[in-house]
């Protein structure tokens, strides 16, 4: 039994989220790649130079034979990977093949391709959200990466940043997150080596191809899911498939560029001579060291950067709690799911761990623009996501408590939903759900009961029922 708050904030969560469950996957899918699809068509602007000069010369080069390339194409510097111009060179080559290489076409095609990364990074984002803080998580972050200012400003451009966005969510979705698993209950332990987290490293190599700087993002994801290993046995296995998956990585990006460039080439480790080695950045124009954390983060962030410290602070302290309580239940008579003795921080924490590093190490470039912080959306959108899924339903309940026409209305299709489906309403076992019953029963011996005068005000002060 619960109480009357209880029963109405678990039916207003069910009421609120169940118009946005009804929907299929595919309309999901479908509404975020049509919104970015519409995102790419309105984006008439040019933000950087790099917007044509890194992607869609080189793949106009590389299908039809002619095109400018800069000097960091040149033989003598070679500091791009091919990855990103091939991607891009794909529907060219199509576009070639059925004589449909029209000038509009050829423009268009690179904002199609970036249109659609941009639509799965939302989805990947929001799963992301999923699998680190439950379910709950998952649409309030999809809304807010849909209608992120920057996400809509860069994310559907073909520059490079916007490919090392794509693919680090793309990431953390296929992550291997325990802390969602255990918010959706018990699960059978089905080892650390899996196909998922194979193809999040080999996804995470090559966005370390792309942008040798994602490498400051997957950098405490690795270091963290190797200390949460339970045996040294088991940290090998994970450390031997990353070595595996990132070999690969290796050899894939080598061998697009030592065919782009003619010669035997692997561009990230020219892009570290040039730019942290040599310091040669700071030709393009130089920024305080606090530029990073300072200005260009809040600006990427936007409206969400208090949503984001809200909920990181919140998130980090229920997942320090939990760490906390499991350890010493572990203590006493051993549990399964108990944390590695290495672990140093909660789970929770990692994600905005990866973000800090990535900021401070931006912040140590001369060189610093606002695009550079883009893949940081990602990895902090989904605190600002659990804020809200915690929040909504106590906003809804604090309208239905000035309009009781509301509540009723929500009471009433819950009903109605419960008839729909008399099955799986037996099965699910949740007594909360019938906020009616519960309304008329009397209450029991020893059951707390709202003051009357005071329930109609939505204040929560009680006392127990006589006996």
């Amino acid at each position: 039994d619960c109480g009357r708050g209880q029963c109405r904030t678990a039916m207003a969560t069910r009421c609120l989220s169940a118009p946005l469950r009804g929907l299929g996957d595919w309309r999901v899918v479908s509404a975020a790649l049509l919104l970015r699809a519409l995102n790419a068509a309105t984006l008439t602007t040019s933000s950087a130079p790099d917007e044509n000069w890194q992607g869609p010369e080189v793949a106009h080069r590389l299908v039809f034979g002619y095109g400018e390339l800069t000097w960091e194409w040149r033989p003598g510097a070679r500091l791009r990977s091919l990855i990103h111009p091939l991607l891009l060179a794909l529907p060219m080559w199509l576009l070639k093949a059925t004589g449909t290489d029209s000038a509009w076409a050829v423009w268009a095609a690179p904002r199609l391709v970036h249109a659609l990364l941009a639509g799965l990074t939302d989805l990947a984002t929001a799963r992301f959200a999923s699998r680190l803080f439950g379910a709950r998580a998952a649409l309030p972050t999809l809304a807010l990466s849909l209608t992120s200012w920057f996400h809509w400003y860069s994310l559907p451009r073909p520059l490079a940043n916007s490919l090392e966005t794509a693919l680090l969510a793309a990431a953390l979705a296929l992550w291997p997150w325990l802390a969602g698993a255990r918010a959706r209950g018990p699960a059978p332990d089905r080892g650390p080596a899996t196909p998922a987290l194979a193809l999040a490293l080999l996804i995470g190599g090559l966005a370390c191809a792309v942008r040798p700087t994602a490498a400051l993002a997957f950098a405490p994801l690795g270091i963290d899911l190797l200390c949460r290993q339970r045996s040294v046995a088991a940290a090998g296995t994970v450390a031997a498939l990353a070595a595996g998956c990132v070999a690969v990585a290796v050899v894939a990006s080598a061998a697009a560029d030592s065919a782009g460039y003619g010669a035997l080439t692997w561009s990230p480790a020219n892009f570290a001579a040039f730019n942290v080695v040599s310091g040669l950045s700071r030709l393009y124009g130089e920024t305080a060291w606090w530029f990073g954390g300072i200005v260009a983060l809040p600006v990427v962030l936007g409206a969400a950067l208090p949503l984001v410290a809200l909920g990181a602070v919140a998130a980090v302290w229920r997942g320090s709690n939990r760490r906390a309580v499991v350890r010493r239940a572990a203590l006493r008579g051993g549990i399964a799911g108990a944390p590695s003795r290495w672990t140093v921080v909660p789970e929770e924490a990692v994600p905005l761990l990866a973000a800090v590093l990535v900021v401070l190490g931006l912040c140590s470039s001369p060189h610093v623009e606002f695009r550079f912080l883009h893949p940081v959306l990602p990895l902090l959108l989904p605190y600002a996501g659990v804020w809200l899924a915690g929040t909504l339903p106590q906003r809804l309940l604090a309208v239905a408590d000035h309009n009781p026409e509301v509540l009723e209305g929500l009471e009433g299709a819950d009903a109605s939903r419960r008839r729909s489906t008399p099955d799986a309403s037996a099965s699910s076992g949740d007594s909360a759900s019938d906020a009616s019953v519960m309304r008329r029963r009397p209450a029991r011996d020893g059951e707390r009961k709202p003051v009357a005068g005071l329930a109609s005000k939505g204040k929560a002060r009680a006392r127990p029922a006589r006996g």
